[in-house]
């Protein structure tokens, strides 16, 4: 898969998983999904060819496919968890997100574009992941999950961002801040 044609397929894919969820095909996009993830982490990963890609060239294909495939992963750990009810497939997914973001960010300087949109896959991923935990009553380890997205959207707010960009992540913070606070008074009135 060459970096162009990655770019044409992502864009077909998340077409085709957007049609099939609004068919109620929820299954099959979790497929299609977990397939074109493999495909482009495979090609974010393939190091280059010395004297057929420059290094920009090289630096920027793999960026494109950790940041592509974190979140396809990531929004597979999202139908598997909100969709299927496989919690413990969403953990997998999002935990593989996670490392895909860290495999980006080696790659990028902080503060650029192709950074900020890695941290927001790192904090959409810890919170897809405390999802699938709250869910499967990890009350403690969904907190944590949580906990570690709102520290990624306190870094991301810190960083000079677009008015969207700060509405955006203002917004996932919030809904952090308010998910920690059940989670943390559902779990007081559990103790003795």
């Amino acid at each position: 898969l060459t970096f162009s044609l990655a770019t044409k397929y992502s864009s077909r894919v998340d077409a085709l998983t957007s049609e099939m969820e609004k068919a109620g095909d929820f299954k099959g996009s979790a497929e299609v999904t977990e397939t074109a993830a493999a495909l482009i982490e495979a090609m974010a990963r393939n190091t280059p060819e010395v004297g057929l890609e420059s290094v920009e060239a090289s630096t920027e294909r793999q960026t494109f496919g950790f940041k592509k495939a974190a979140t396809l992963r990531r929004r597979l750990g999202w139908l598997r968890s909100e969709k299927l009810k496989d919690n413990p497939g969403a953990l997998v997914a999002t935990a593989i997100a996670l490392e895909l973001v860290n495999s980006g960010l080696s790659l990028v300087k902080r503060g650029t574009e192709q950074y900020i949109a890695l941290r927001r896959e790192e904090m959409l991923a810890e919170e897809v992941q405390g999802t699938a935990l709250i869910s499967s009553r990890q009350l403690v380890e969904g907190m944590e999950a949580d906990r570690r997205g709102l520290a990624v959207a306190d870094a991301l707010l810190a960083l000079k961002i677009n008015d969207r960009q700060r509405a955006d992540f203002q917004r996932e913070r919030s809904f952090l801040n308010q998910r920690i606070a059940s989670v943390a008074a559902a779990l007081a009135l559990e103790k003795p």
